[in-house]
């Protein structure tokens, strides 16, 4: 299939973008809450395994330039593994957008605008989410580089002031419950890095396939830093209860923030850039989404089952009752839809490059 390419930077801003809204939400808080005080070093250790997964990848990758995990699919079993893995695909999206959505809009609605129907909030980010996602992915990636360099400076100073004055005895002791909780018990938190599920279908619209490893290990370092420093940031500023109540957990760290009489409810500017992210990750999802769904059916256009799916995205997030539903969704659904997706693509990888060994690829 042909796309409109990417260059390098514009494909780490989509992944970070991705990996960086899962942090938004509660990813920070979820490894708070199973590690405590060692949770500064679970962080450390997710992000070294999702490092090894993906150069895993990228070793695999290596037989298939220019292929996404569905051409893969295709050469190793037929239409028939093809159309599994667009539906597992499919799946994965939808549910990340009705997280994402659910949570962005109940958030809206319990801090700022408790008197505006969640309806319509959630209608909101459906509408502008689809609007842009029409586009090529060129133009998505364009304002998804855009609101990531706005978003970039501020979180910088957000995390400096954080650190500020701060006692690091909440960092202790540093196994946190103990050696196992923090090493072994939960590993799930790994989906965290999300954005290794888009690095198995983002190969065809690189402008040059040769810079994966590149986008994949800058994309990953730089999610797995601001996660890190989201999680230490808490742990100082917050006691261990306080942190891990039902709020957006960045948002907790942007109410610390003042600056006298010149600027006031900074954390409304902090709020503000954040819907920006969210509203770039749901393009991205949608994007990915319908072209998945393209492919699978191989219609002509992404048009028609945009609205389908924001249709039954919009079905999934209002039969959603209230956030304790959500954090169910995310730790007990989607954690280990993640997991055993990424398990099931890289199953296909590994067989398919043992299988080309024998008998190369055609991509004609």
């Amino acid at each position: 299939m042909d796309y409109k390419k990417i260059s390098t930077i514009e494909a780490i801003a989509l992944i970070v973008v991705i990996m960086v809204n899962q942090v938004l939400i509660s990813v920070a808080k979820d490894i708070i809450i199973d590690t405590a005080s060692g949770a500064w070093l679970h962080t450390i250790f997710i992000s070294i395994l999702a490092i090894f997964l993906f150069l895993a990848m990228n070793k695999l990758f290596s037989k298939f330039l220019n292929l996404s995990i569905i051409d893969i699919s295709n050469f190793l079993a037929g239409k028939v593994l093809k159309s599994i893995v667009c539906i597992a695909l499919i799946g994965f999206f939808i549910l990340s957008a009705t997280i994402i959505i659910g949570n962005m809009c109940r958030y809206i609605h319990v801090i700022y605008l408790s008197n505006i129907s969640i309806l319509y909030l959630i209608l909101t980010f459906l509408i502008a989410a689809i609007v842009v996602a029409k586009h090529d992915i060129t133009v998505i990636v364009k304002n998804n580089l855009m609101g990531l360099y706005l978003l970039f400076i501020p979180i910088l100073i957000l995390f400096g002031v954080s650190f500020f004055g701060t006692n690091f005895s909440s960092l202790f002791p540093i196994f946190g419950y103990s050696f196992k909780d923090t090493f072994l018990t939960h590993d799930t938190n790994i989906y965290a890095f999300s954005g290794l599920i888009y690095l198995f279908l983002i190969n065809p619209l690189l402008n040059d396939t040769t810079k994966y490893k590149k986008i994949g290990l800058i994309s990953i370092i730089i999610s797995s830093l601001y996660l890190l420093l989201t999680v230490v940031s808490l742990l100082l500023q917050f006691p261990f209860s306080y942190a891990t109540e039902d709020l957006f957990s960045i948002y907790l760290l942007s109410r610390i923030l003042s600056f006298g009489n010149f600027l006031e409810r900074v954390d409304a500017l902090y709020f503000f850039l954040w819907i920006l992210s969210s509203f770039a990750y749901l393009s991205i999802i949608f994007f990915f989404l319908t072209d998945t769904f393209k492919q699978m059916t191989m219609s002509s256009s992404r048009t028609g089952s945009m609205y389908a799916f924001g249709a039954i995205i919009l079905g999934f997030v209002i039969s959603i009752k209230d956030i304790t539903d959500l954090r169910f969704l995310q730790r007990n659904v989607f954690s280990y839809y993640t997991i055993a997706l990424f398990i099931l693509l890289f199953s296909i990888l590994l067989i398919s490059y043992l299988k080309s060994k024998k008998k190369p690829f055609n991509s004609n």
